[in-house]
């Protein structure tokens, strides 16, 4: 390997790509759809598109990627400012099968550092790539905080990787659907809820994607990946984003074909949630939407974060946090297909800006969700 090259990935190396994909992770991957792939790393913001997927060539053959996806992030600085400055979020990284020894996937990495003011991620393999974010000074939160509940006792019961108490998931489902009123999706108002967050978390500090116009309507209005609701008002209750996942089991069938509620983001609308307190017109908006996904025959409810700030709000509205070793609360973590795994999503973080602490991410100070990285797109082929 005398001759290895970086190069940004381009339209014209897609057949290329996909079959490293096809080669390195699997031949029903589902970023091997063209029209997916490219929608997410397009990424968003002014400026971002010189962030681009890595690949790695030896002379034309391709044993390395690593992919970006643009982005602008919103970075705390030491003097109380807010700045907003270009980065990518990591998905998808490998070295070709023949050539794993540690030292190319550093070329693709440090080549990253050096590129990008910001990186993130979320999903990092204990056993790949998560020694390399702790060697090169990665800030790491080991779990994202998953709130969870069931809308069906006997079926959420099934979902659970051990017997539990009946009577106390029946009691829990209960409080979750109790009569309120049902709040139905609706067409959203990107421009306001782009303003709401601006408003309520540059103030508090708050590390994140910036949530801006183009953010949302890339993220979710365009998403090649998932059809996602709306629901609230940005100015009077807050918006949550949210979709209907269809569980996909061999096992267990009476679960197969089920539906699984996944709220994606929370945007309150006041800093009341940010601050820890209970935020009650979110509640409202919480248990109307709920209501609204247990019409629906949905089964569970979750929710992941990088901050706990919300958890008196989430707490007051019935739902749990997941606990491996709670037998109520231990709720799988895959449902294409259904899974149970020890651990939910970790998530990774490097910001180099002048003027911010990039040694110490707190994370309790971040918004970080299950949509940030690729955590939140099909795990099997479209259909």
């Amino acid at each position: 390997m005398k001759n290895l090259k970086i190069v940004h990935y381009d339209d014209k190396y897609w057949n290329l790509v996909k079959e490293f994909i096809e080669n390195n992770w699997r031949k029903d991957h589902p970023m091997c759809n063209e029209e997916l792939f490219n929608w997410q790393y397009r990424g968003f913001g002014k400026n971002t598109q010189k962030h681009k997927t890595f690949l790695l060539f030896d002379n034309s053959e391709l044993i390395g990627f690593r992919g970006t996806i643009p982005a602008l992030f919103q970075v705390p600085l030491d003097e109380g400012e807010m700045k907003i400055v270009t980065g990518g979020s990591s998905s998808m990284w490998s070295i070709d099968k023949r050539y794993r020894n540690g030292k190319l996937g550093f070329l693709l990495l440090n080549e990253a550092i050096k590129t990008m003011d910001v990186i993130t991620g979320l999903g990092s393999d204990s056993g790949t790539s998560l020694p390399f974010y702790k060697y090169t000074g990665f800030n790491i939160l080991d779990s994202m905080h998953r709130y969870i509940g069931p809308l069906q006792a006997k079926l959420y019961a099934a979902l659970l990787p051990s017997k539990s108490n009946y009577s106390k998931i029946y009691d829990w489902s209960e409080k979750l659907t109790s009569s309120v009123a049902i709040v139905e999706p609706s067409d959203p108002n990107i421009n306001k809820i782009a303003s709401i967050w601006k408003t309520t978390t540059f103030p508090l500090k708050i590390f994140s994607l910036y949530r801006n116009t183009d953010f949302w309507r890339w993220r979710y209005l365009e998403s090649e990946g998932y059809n996602y609701l709306f629901f609230g008002d940005p100015e009077s209750t807050g918006v949550i984003v949210a979709r209907v996942e269809d569980i996909i089991s061999k096992d267990k069938l009476e679960l197969n074909g089920r539906k699984v509620f996944r709220i994606i983001e929370i945007i309150p609308n006041s800093d009341t949630a940010w601050l820890g307190e209970v935020d009650f017109n979110l509640v409202g908006l919480l248990k109307g939407v709920i209501k609204w996904a247990s019409n629906q025959e949905c089964v569970a409810v979750d929710f992941y974060c990088s901050t706990k700030k919300f958890e008196n709000t989430l707490f007051e509205v019935g739902l749990k946090k997941f606990d491996i070793n709670d037998t109520l609360c231990c709720l799988a973590v895959l449902f294409q297909p259904l899974k149970h795994m020890e651990n939910t999503i970790n998530v990774f973080c490097k910001v180099n800006v002048e003027g911010s602490d990039s040694t110490n991410v707190f994370f309790d100070n971040t918004y970080m969700v299950k949509s940030d990285g690729d955590m939140d797109r099909p795990n099997i082929p479209k259909r």
